[in-house]
């Protein structure tokens, strides 16, 4: 125990000090409020100790007084309540004596300006531990905005974020212009040559394609020389070679040019993309030579080009006599084509079609002589009969080989003006100008 007058040490039991003579209240202790602020001043002093960098961050959390004055007001409370409870030990105890009142007093003063300075340094050190508690995250307030930075000594404007999100803004464009310029590339490279890396198959389906469509036969090579060394590969290039051919005679056959010279044409491209594929797309592996089409799938090709050149040419020539309207060559040229060729179903209908057209022309005659006939007498219209049955007898031996005699419509026209002028009591003379 100490002396609260001159600090001398009192042993315990002693009322007086033995110094300067006060007398010593044993029940007054005032020593563990003390102990309690030195314990406190200790644990604070320590951290201050393990965070030399505190003294840099003190300025930053001046700003923030709101949250300081909450935290002070709470520490004010607390001293409040511990200044309470000393007083009121003290009013209870009596003491005989003025000067231990006086003693009293000067001692509340005393503890009161302590604690008061306690406050300050408690509130300094607990913005002190509360800058190490938050140490890695800060934040700086600026122009009313909030900005986040990573550490106490680097600060992070609003303007400092806006010129970084214009800068990853700006390298997120240039990225996405050099994956498209790759994809170009890339696009612009299967152009010229087919990629390794996918199907031989389907390349020399697009290779082959493009021959048709664009006359290119340049990637039908660049599939050649993939393949070459395997001749299995090689093998499926040629079927795949020969089934695509197959496909185009289909379409050749479905071609419908107007004119013999379109039909010719239209030929020689067929018969010059044959011919393409055996001698141009060609390699050379071994000595030997790798073809897309082998030769006796050229020859048969060339020979059904043939083929359907020469039925499709005498169709094709029908076509054209048809068109001109003479009828009697068109319908020879029709009947000659045999059910084999690959026009045959055509040439039936324009066989119909040809004499449809010769019996709307004799119709035609019939009516231009038959105007006013009603008004004549019989004697005239035997006679405009018997011309009538003249003309029908004229357009069978005109377009003789329609074979109008064979021809039901054709019959029952002729049969109509027979019965006409037997009507009129003249059967022989029309019999013997029928020559039926």
């Amino acid at each position: 125990m100490k002396c609260l007058e001159c600090g001398t040490e009192i042993e315990k039991g002693i009322s007086k000090c033995p110094n300067c003579g006060k007398t010593i209240n044993d029940d007054l202790d005032f020593e563990l409020p003390v102990l309690k602020t030195e314990v406190k001043e200790k644990e604070l002093s320590n951290t201050v100790e393990l965070n030399p960098d505190l003294e840099k961050t003190r300025s930053i959390f001046e700003m923030d007084k709101t949250k300081d004055l909450n935290l002070l007001d709470d520490i004010n409370k607390v001293i409040e309540e511990n200044n309470e409870e000393a007083l009121e030990k003290e009013e209870d105890e009596t003491t005989p004596e003025v000067e231990e009142k006086e003693e009293d007093t000067s001692l509340e003063e005393k503890s009161s300006e302590e604690e008061e300075a306690e406050e300050e340094e408690s509130v300094i050190s607990l913005k002190k531990i509360k800058v190490n508690e938050n140490d890695d995250k800060e934040t700086v307030k600026k122009d009313d905005e909030l900005v986040e930075t990573p550490s106490s000594d680097v600060f992070v404007t609003t303007e400092s974020v806006k010129k970084r999100t214009h800068v990853l803004v700006i390298m997120s464009i240039c990225f996405c212009i050099v994956i498209l310029g790759m994809l170009v590339s890339l696009y612009f490279v299967r152009e010229k040559e087919p990629s390794k890396s996918t199907s031989y198959i389907v390349n020399l389906e697009d290779a082959l394609n493009e021959y048709f469509n664009k006359d290119n036969i340049d990637n039908i090579v660049f599939v050649l020389e993939d393949v070459k060394k395997d001749d299995n590969k090689v093998k499926d290039v040629q079927r795949i070679t020969r089934i695509t051919c197959d496909s185009w005679m289909v379409m050749y056959v479905n071609e419908n040019p107007d004119t013999v010279e379109d039909y010719e044409r239209i030929t020689d491209k067929y018969r010059g993309m044959i011919n393409g594929l055996h001698d141009d797309a060609v390699v050379k592996y071994n000595d030997e030579y790798v073809r897309a089409l082998g030769d006796n799938d050229y020859e048969e090709l060339i020979k059904q080009v043939n083929n359907i050149y020469s039925d499709g040419s005498g169709f094709y020539d029908a076509i054209s006599m048809y068109n001109n309207k003479d009828y009697n060559k068109a319908y020879y040229l029709f009947s000659k084509v045999n059910p084999e060729n690959s026009y045959y179903e055509r040439a039936q209908k324009f066989l119909d079609t040809i004499v449809d057209n010769v019996l709307d022309i004799l119709k035609t005659d019939i009516r231009k002589i038959e105007i006013g006939i009603d008004d004549l007498s019989e004697d005239e219209k035997l006679s405009r009969y018997i011309q009538i049955e003249e003309i029908i007898i004229a357009y069978k031996n005109t377009y003789m080989t329609l074979e109008l005699d064979k021809n039901s419509k054709y019959l029952e026209i002729l049969n109509e003006y027979r019965n006409k002028v037997g009507s009129l009591g003249n059967d022989q003379g029309v019999l013997a100008n029928s020559g039926l």
